[in-house]
């Protein structure tokens, strides 16, 4: 038999096998909820996440629901509508109790209780097991970009949970008097974030049935159609609306969306917001279209209230992208009803294949994201993306001298706020309703005397930071710290001359680091600092100024570097105050634990010495026998 042929006999036997083995089908089914729970395992990277704790942390430690600003100095008691407040609360005691890896392991857990309930929805809509996790795991994979640690991920839960028991009643899975926990759940779903999202779907559920209803009395049928669960919807519904009405804001929290009616100029700049182009969002365009064919593809033979589900929460997220998740989940029902519609009519082994093939491909794809992909917002791990926030600037500012108000662009401010309040308060934070009428400083400069702004927290690395250079030009501001994330600019002031003559930095740029990255293509890049004693230890000083602050272990080695390049001329004491104190943030770097070995064994400390060269080659012995090749 040909290769090609006795290959594609093979993955058909071994299909066949999968899907008609009971416990196969369970290893599968399995093998996609992992996939989910990997999906969610990631570092902290959601800008919003640390205002909210620091609205818990606040509402932990002065036992009441913030409603007003607390964290800056241009929105001081400016009051607003915390709907999010329990939800808050929620992730500061988780934070405060267990860290990131808390964290990592709330929203994990979140994330397989929507996972088993979004299969749940979708078995009850007639699928069977290995088709229901997948449309489960694609359903997470469509919406993945909003599965952050934030109150959202409450909504999720509660959206999922909605679904199913409104899916698994109509089906009669599940006894109908399960519905009247519906208005327990939304007034829940109201204090963790806002249930609007609820009350759309359960008025569209409601409107649904009731459509059919009608259009099956004037076929004089049924068609399936439970009349007695339109008089359950609409007591549920009255109870729902009515329980929301009392919770501490009621109406009121929903002023949040208003500010959309509204152009809001914040709202309209925040990319969550607006419309969900197909580059940034092809899992979700797929399935959209795909939802569309389903449909027609059905057509009276559909369920009209699962599809009118579906339809909605599409509409939404194509117009809102943060919808996008929600439409995810939404469209289960009625893909589920699709999917089992399809495997009815198709030969068993065809759909078998089908459904194993697509199982394997998403689990291969989420193998592929978070093990070999590279660094990327799904990696495995949990902690705080270096990359995103200004970890190192937060640090340096609780320990400067610096005086003054701060500005910072609004997806620092979250971060700063909870490391820095209530000694430095921050400019503003991603909040559109609190700061919608506040323009950032690329917009209009004069923003910066209007509030007599003293230092600077910007990005380092966005496009955004293209526009500082008329804002904060050199002339004027000072560079004074930089991290993987940020950097730190002081207006060149009288009032800053003292600061600025211990602490500017002269060498120590982003642009050094790049050319360290580039040294390879470009080896003579860093010559014109090396070749002077003088500015070399100069610029060796500036790196471990900034390195006692945030980790970055190339620029650790170029610390190692500059200083055994010239040893002869560096006090030994003075060079182990700094690398010690670079090690305690930077403990990865052989090349400075090599370094520490040598300026203790001429401090005369040979036990100190023979412990930090032991270090260095167990981290890499490589690099340390080739240095001492070099000394000899």
């Amino acid at each position: 038999m040909p290769a090609p042929l006795m290959l594609r006999a093979r993955c058909s036997r071994l299909a066949s096998t999968i899907l008609d083995s009971p416990a196969q089908r369970k290893i599968l089914v399995a093998a996609t909820f992992a996939c989910a729970g990997l999906l969610a395992f990631t570092r902290i990277q959601d800008f919003d996440f640390f205002w909210h704790v620091a609205n818990g942390r606040a509402m932990w430690l002065d036992r009441w629901v913030v409603d007003r600003e607390v964290f800056s100095y241009t929105r001081t008691g400016v009051s607003f509508s915390n709907h999010g407040w329990v939800a808050e609360l929620v992730l500061y005691v988780v934070f405060a109790a267990a860290g990131p890896l808390g964290i990592a392991v709330l929203k994990t857990a979140l994330v397989l209780l929507i996972g088993w309930l979004a299969y749940r929805t979708a078995r009850s809509a007639g699928a069977e097991p290995v088709a229901a996790a997948v449309l489960m795991l694609l359903a997470i994979l469509g919406g993945l970009e909003r599965y952050r640690e934030r109150p959202e991920i409450f909504s999720l839960v509660l959206f999922s949970l909605t679904g199913y028991l409104l899916t698994a009643a109509a089906a009669r899975r599940i006894s109908r008097r399960w519905l009247y926990a519906l208005p327990v759940v939304l007034t829940a779903w109201d204090l963790l974030h806002g249930a609007v999202y609820g009350f759309l779907y359960v008025g569209v559920f409601t409107f649904g049935e009731a459509v059919q209803q009608l259009l099956a009395k004037r076929r004089e049928r049924r068609s399936g159609v439970d009349e007695s669960l339109l008089p359950d919807m609409a007591l549920v519904s009255a109870l729902s609306v009515g329980l929301s009405l009392v919770s501490p804001y009621g109406i009121r929290k929903y002023d949040f969306f208003v500010e959309f009616l509204r152009a809001n100029p914040m709202a309209a700049g925040i990319a969550e917001w607006n419309w969900s182009p197909p580059g940034l969002y092809p899992i979700f365009w797929v399935l959209l279209f795909g939802f569309v064919a389903a449909a027609i593809w059905l057509g009276r033979k559909g369920d009209l209230t699962r599809t009118m589900i579906g339809a909605v929460f599409f509409a939404l997220a194509i117009r809102y992208r943060r919808a996008i998740p929600f439409a995810m989940l939404g469209a289960v029902p009625a893909a589920a009803t699709f999917v089992a519609s399809v495997v009815k009519t198709a030969p068993r082994r065809l759909a078998s294949g089908v459904g194993t093939g697509a199982a394997l491909l998403l689990l291969g794809w989420t193998v592929f994201l978070k093990f070999v992909a590279g660094d990327n917002p799904y990696s495995l791990g949990y902690g705080v993306n270096g990359l995103l926030f200004p970890v190192g600037s937060a640090r340096y500012l609780a320990q400067s001298s610096l005086r003054g108000n701060m500005y910072n662009p609004g997806h620092f401010g979250g971060y700063l706020a909870y490391y820095l309040h209530p000694d430095r308060p921050i400019f503003l934070y991603n909040h559109h309703v609190l700061f919608k009428d506040l323009p950032p400083a690329v917009e209009d400069p004069k923003v910066l005397d209007q509030y007599g702004v003293g230092y600077a927290v910007l990005e380092r690395r966005w496009g955004a930071s293209s526009a500082y250079g008329a804002v904060f030009p050199p002339d004027r501001w000072a560079l004074v710290f930089w991290d993987d994330a940020s950097r730190i600019v002081v207006r060149r002031s009288p009032e800053n001359s003292a600061f600025l003559e211990a602490n500017a930095l002269r060498y120590f740029s982003p642009e050094v680091l790049a050319a360290l990255e580039q040294y390879s293509s470009n080896p003579g890049a860093l010559e014109r600092y090396e070749a002077d004693p003088t500015v070399a230890l100069v610029l060796a000083s500036e790196i471990a100024r900034c390195l006692r602050f945030y980790q970055n272990p190339l620029a650790a080695d170029y610390l190692a570097y500059l200083l055994l390049r010239y040893e002869s001329v560096v006090s030994p004491n003075a060079a182990l105050g700094d690398i010690d104190e670079v090690l305690s943030v930077n403990p990865s770097s052989a090349y400075l634990w090599y370094a520490a070995s040598r300026f203790r064994l001429r401090s005369g400390d040979r036990a100190a010495a023979s412990q930090a060269l032991a270090r260095a080659s167990a981290l890499d012995p490589q690099l340390v026998g080739h240095l001492d090749r070099d000394s000899r």
